[in-house]
C-alpha cells in the first residue's frame, strides 16, 4: 500500500485494462467513465474505485484525475484487510452499484 500522486489530466486506469490496485481518494478530484456516463469522487466522502480487483476481472470504468490528487493504492488483500469492514469499503460498493445501474439504465 502506498500513497501516490496523480496529476491533473492523468489516467488512473481504462476501462478493459486488467489492474491489480485499488484505490482510495485522499484529497483531489477523480472522474469516473462509464459508458457515456461521467461520475465524480472527491475525498469529502473517502470512496475507493477499481473494486473489479477484488473479482479478478478487468475495470469496467476509466478514472481520470481532474486536479492535482492523492490516492492511496491497494492490492486486493491489503484492501481487504484494511478497507472492506469499514465505512470506505461500505460505501465504495453501494457507489459502485450506483454508477454500474446508472451506466445500464436501470436507473
Amino acid at each position: 500500500m502506498e500513497t501516490i500522486e496523480v496529476s491533473a489530466g492523468e489516467e488512473i486506469f481504462k476501462a478493459g485494462e486488467v489492474g491489480k490496485y485499488i484505490y482510495v481518494i485522499k484529497s483531489g478530484k477523480v472522474k469516473i467513465s462509464v459508458g457515456l456516463y461521467d461520475f465524480f469522487i472527491t475525498a469529502q466522502e473517502p470512496v475507493a474505485f477499481g473494486l473489479e480487483v477484488l473479482l479478478d476481472k478487468p475495470y469496467t470504468e476509466t478514472c481520470r484525475a481532474v486536479e492535482e490528487t492523492k490516492l492511496i493504492k491497494c492490492e486486493k488483500q491489503e484492501f481487504l484487510d484494511m478497507y472492506a469492514k469499514t465505512e470506505v469499503g461500505k460505501n465504495s460498493l453501494v457507489e459502485f452499484v450506483r454508477r454500474t445501474a446508472r451506466a445500464l439504465g436501470w436507473i
